[in-house]
C-alpha cells in the first residue's frame, strides 16, 4: 500500500472517531449517557456523568409549589413532595394514577382544555379533591415537556387557599367598613378603652364634632332609668350582647333624644377582647306614635264608658216600665207575647251595654278580684239565674250536674258566677232552638273542673286557637246571633286572674262544643260565718224612699215601680231639690243618680252624710257609670250601694232588703255585670 493510500485510511478512521466523539458529546448534552469508559494506557477508567438538570430536580423537589409530570396517557409519572402534601396522599399512591381523577368533576372540562392546549392561556383555576372529601383551590399551569416528540406535560400547582382567605378577609373588612360608613343609624366601634375608632355619619352629627379617637361616654352622654344599664353605657364593661335597651341621649345637654341601644363586645377567634360595637337608633317618632296610640286608646275607653252610660239612661225607664207592666198585669192576654218580645230585646240591649263596659275594663286592666271563700252551689245558682231567661227563650234543655257535698272555693264569687253565666249564654246563643246545654262541676286532683257542653253549631278547628280573643265570633252561623265578641275573652281574663285555665274543644261544624274551666280550689278553705250587719226588724222599717235623677222618665218610672212594691216614694230632679225634699220627707233610703248637672250625686251624698240625717239614711247610687273607680268614688262619697242602670226587679228587691237605717258603706254592694 502506498503512502497515499495509508493517509486516506487514517483520515477516514479519524473522521469516524470524530463523528463518534460528536455523537457522544451530543448524547451527553441530551442526557442519554450516564457514564462512559476511557482507556488509559493499560487500564480503563469509568466516568459517571452528573446530569446538567440535577440541581433543578433538587429545586423542584423542595419548592413550596406542587409539581408533576404526566405521560401521554394522562397518568402521573412524577409528583413532588409539596403536591403530595396538598393532596393528602402518599407519592407512591399518586404515581401511575390518572391526574384527571384528582380534579373535581365540575372542573375536568377545563383541565382537559388546558392539557389539550385549547386555551390561549397556559393555566387556570381548578379544584383538586382530597381523600377526606375536602377540596383545594389551585392555579394549574401546564407546560409541554422539554423533549420534542414525547407526549405528556409538566404541571405546576399553586395552592390558592391562603390567598382565598386573604381575599375574604379583605372583602369582609371592606364590607364592614362600608356598612358602618353608610349606616343610617349611629354605629360606633370602640377599642378596649372605649375610644371611638370607627363611626357612621350620623354619629359625627352628634354634638357637632368628630367622634373619632374620643371617649365614647363623653361623646355620647347616655342615661337610663335602670341601674342594670350601667354596663351598656360603658361598652368596655360588656360581657354579653345587649339588645333593645331604651336610653336617653343628651347631646347637647338640653336636648333629650330617646334611643334604642344595642351593644356587643368584639372578640378575636381566640377570645381576646378587641373592643365593642354600639348602635343607637332614634325612636323619638316611635315613642311619639306610642303616646298617640295610648292617648287614642284612652279616648276610646272613655268613649265606650260614656256610650255605656248614655245608653243606660234611656234603658232605665224602659226596664222599669216593663216591670211596672208586669206587676200591674197589663202585660197579660193578647199583649203578653209583645211584652215578652220587648223584654227579650231590652235584655239583649242591656247585655250589649254591659259588654261595652267590659271591653273598657279589659283594655285598661281595671278588673280586680275580691276573693272570699264561697259555696260552689251558690255561685252556680247565681249564674243560672242570669242565664236561664236566654236558655228558656231558645227552648233548650238544661242539664246541671253538681257534687252532692258542698264545695268551698276561694275566689271572687261574683266574677266566677260571671264566667259560668258567659259560658252558658255562649252555649245557648250558638245552639239551634230546642238543643241541649249541660253544666257539670267536679273536684279532680285538687282542681275545680267546670264543663259546659252544647249541641250547637260547633267550632271549626282553625278557629279554636282564637276563640278566646277579643271580638272573635268564630262560631257564628249568622250575624243575627252576634254580640260584641267579648264574653269568651272576659272568661279567659277572669279565669287566668284566678290562677286557672280555660280551653275549648269541638269536632267542627254541627258537632257542638265543650268549654272546660280548671281552677285551684285552695288548701284548707272553709266557709266563714255570714255577717249580720242588718237585722230583719231594721229592714222592715224601710218605707220612705226618695228617687233623685235629672232624667225625668227614669225617675218617674222607678217611682211608679216602687209604689207598686208598696213604698212611699218622692222624686227630685236635681241636687238642691233632693236636699230640700229630704228635709221635708225624711226619706229612709235615697236612689241617687251621679251624673247630674250643677250639683252631682257625689256632692249630694256628701252633704246628706254631713247633715242631720247623717248615718240614718241608706244611699243607693243608681247610675250608668260602672267602672271600678266609679265604685271607689261612690264609697268615698258615702254611698252604701252602687247599682247600674237599668236595674231589674230582682236586683231592686235585693238591694232594698239589704238597705236599712244602719249604714253599710264599708261594703258597697251592687250587681257587677
Amino acid at each position: 500500500m502506498g503512502k497515499l493510500e495509508q493517509l486516506r485510511t487514517e483520515t477516514d478512521r479519524l473522521r469516524s472517531r470524530l463523528r463518534e466523539a460528536e455523537d457522544c458529546i451530543q448524547a451527553i448534552r441530551e442526557g442519554r449517557v450516564d457514564a462512559f469508559v476511557v482507556a488509559e494506557q493499560e487500564r480503563e477508567r469509568v466516568y459517571v456523568l452528573e446530569s446538567i438538570d440535577g440541581p433543578f430536580r433538587v429545586l423542584v423537589e423542595h419548592m413550596q409549589q406542587g409539581a408533576a409530570t404526566i405521560g401521554a396517557d394522562g397518568r402521573l409519572l412524577y409528583a413532588n413532595a409539596s403536591l403530595a402534601r396538598l393532596l393528602g396522599r402518599e407519592r407512591a399512591a399518586l404515581v401511575g394514577r390518572p391526574f384527571a381523577e384528582l380534579v373535581a368533576s365540575e372542573d375536568r372540562p377545563l383541565f382537559a382544555a388546558l392539557i389539550g392546549g385549547a386555551l390561549e392561556r397556559p393555566g387556570g383555576e381548578v379544584r383538586l379533591e382530597r381523600p377526606d372529601g375536602t377540596r383545594a383551590s389551585v392555579w394549574l399551569s401546564v407546560e409541554a415537556p422539554a423533549r420534542a416528540g414525547v407526549g405528556g406535560a409538566c404541571l405546576l400547582v399553586t395552592d390558592l387557599t391562603q390567598q382565598k382567605q386573604h381575599e375574604e378577609l379583605i372583602g369582609a373588612g371592606t364590607l364592614a367598613r362600608l356598612v358602618v360608613e353608610q349606616a343610617p343609624e349611629i354605629v360606633v366601634v370602640c377599642d378596649p378603652d372605649d375610644i371611638v375608632v370607627l363611626a357612621s355619619p350620623p354619629a359625627h352629627a352628634v354634638g357637632g364634632r368628630n367622634p373619632l379617637w374620643q371617649s365614647f361616654r363623653e361623646t355620647f352622654p347616655l342615661t337610663a332609668d335602670s341601674a342594670a344599664a350601667e354596663g351598656p353605657l360603658r361598652p368596655s364593661a360588656l360581657d354579653e350582647p345587649v339588645r333593645a335597651l331604651e336610653v336617653t341621649l343628651r347631646c347637647p345637654a338640653d336636648d333629650a333624644q330617646p334611643m334604642l341601644l344595642c351593644a356587643s363586645p368584639i372578640r378575636a377567634a381566640g377570645g381576646e377582647r378587641l373592643g365593642s360595637i354600639v348602635t343607637l337608633a332614634d325612636i323619638g317618632a316611635l315613642k311619639q306614635a306610642e303616646r298617640e296610640l295610648k292617648d287614642a286608646d284612652r279616648r276610646k275607653d272613655e268613649f265606650l264608658a260614656m256610650l255605656a252610660h248614655e245608653l243606660r239612661n234611656p234603658l232605665a225607664p224602659i226596664v222599669s216600665g216593663l216591670e211596672v207592666l208586669k206587676l200591674s198585669g197589663a202585660a197579660q192576654d193578647g199583649a203578653g207575647a209583645v211584652f215578652r218580645m220587648i223584654q227579650r230585646q231590652v235584655e239583649q240591649l242591656v247585655r250589649l251595654v254591659d259588654d261595652l263596659l267590659e271591653i273598657s275594663r279589659i283594655a285598661r286592666g281595671k278588673i280586680e278580684l275580691r276573693k272570699s271563700v264561697v259555696d260552689l252551689e251558690e255561685v252556680v245558682n247565681d249564674a243560672l239565674e242570669t242565664s236561664r231567661p236566654l236558655i228558656r227563650s231558645m227552648e233548650h234543655t238544661l242539664e246541671v250536674d253538681l257534687p252532692s257535698a258542698p264545695v268551698a272555693i276561694e275566689c271572687d264569687g261574683v266574677r266566677l258566677s260571671q264566667v259560668i253565666a258567659n259560658l252558658l249564654n255562649n252555649a245557648a246563643k250558638y245552639t239551634p232552638r230546642g238543643g241541649r246545654v249541660s253544666l257539670a262541676a267536679r273536684v279532680e286532683d285538687g282542681e275545680l273542673v267546670i264543663r259546659v257542653r252544647d249541641t250547637g253549631y260547633g267550632i271549626e278547628p282553625e278557629a279554636l286557637a282564637s276563640v278566646f280573643e277579643m271580638f272573635t265570633q268564630a262560631r257564628l252561623s249568622s250575624r243575627a246571633e252576634s254580640g260584641l265578641g267579648v264574653g269568651l275573652a272576659l272568661v279567659r281574663t277572669l279565669v287566668e286572674m284566678h290562677g286557672g285555665t280555660v280551653s275549648a274543644v269541638s269536632q267542627g261544624r254541627g258537632h257542638g262544643s265543650e268549654f272546660t274551666v280548671r281552677l285551684p280550689t285552695g288548701d284548707g278553705v272553709a266557709f266563714a260565718a255570714p255577717e249580720n250587719t242588718h237585722t230583719e226588724a231594721a229592714r222592715s222599717d224601710l218605707k220612705r224612699i226618695l228617687v233623685v235623677d235629672d232624667n225625668r222618665d227614669s225617675a218617674r218610672s222607678l217611682c211608679i215601680l216602687l209604689e207598686l212594691l208598696d213604698y212611699d216614694v218622692r222624686t227630685a230632679f236635681d241636687g238642691p231639690a233632693a236636699l230640700a225634699e229630704l228635709e221635708r220627707f225624711a226619706a229612709q233610703a235615697v236612689f241617687l243618680d251621679i251624673d247630674m248637672p250643677g250639683m252631682d250625686g257625689f256632692e249630694v251624698a256628701r252633704r246628706i252624710r254631713a247633715g242631720r240625717y247623717g248615718e240614718a239614711v241608706a244611699l243607693i247610687a243608681l247610675t250608668g257609670w260602672g267602672q271600678d273607680d266609679d265604685r271607689a268614688r261612690s264609697r268615698a262619697a258615702g254611698f252604701d250601694h252602687h247599682l247600674l242602670k237599668p236595674v231589674g226587679l230582682d236586683d231592686l228587691r235585693a238591694t232594698l232588703a239589704a238597705a236599712g237605717p244602719a249604714r253599710a258603706s264599708d261594703r258597697i254592694t251592687g250587681t257587677t255585670r
